[in-house]
């Protein structure tokens, strides 16, 4: 409880200056959420990331490089082209890894590899 002395001649009722009626300010996230849902920009479902990877990947050189430098294009369609010209390897192993999911791996313990024995330790 803050002391009396301290608060004289603070309160609202003697500077109501200093009401905000405007309420607290959104915060920027949200006020950049609401602003872009009115522009009708939408979320990016994970099916449709898949989908235009797919359609990428058909795409002939030329057709990826005029959708790279395509400015009105979506900023992860247009990086993802630009890394398909840079890198195409690493850019296809990447794209087949997000649309089908990872090659299965397996791992074959016998007991016999990769395992090291470990003497003169005591376990408490």
């Amino acid at each position: 409880m803050p002391k009396p002395e301290n608060i004289v001649e603070k309160g609202f009722d003697k500077r109501p200056e200093n009401i905000n009626k405007n309420g607290r300010p959104r915060l920027f996230v949200n006020t950049l959420i609401l602003e872009l849902e009115k522009q009708g920009i939408e979320n990016v479902k994970p099916s449709q990331v898949v989908s235009i990877y797919e359609k990428l990947i058909n795409l002939s050189i030329k057709e990826l490089s005029d959708l790279a430098n395509k400015e009105d294009a979506a900023w992860i369609i247009r990086q993802t082209a630009k890394q398909m010209l840079k890198n195409p390897e690493k850019a296809m192993q990447e794209i087949l890894d997000r649309a089908h999911g990872k090659a299965k791996q397996s791992v074959d313990i016998d007991g016999t590899l990769g395992i090291q024995q470990i003497t003169g330790m005591e376990i408490l």
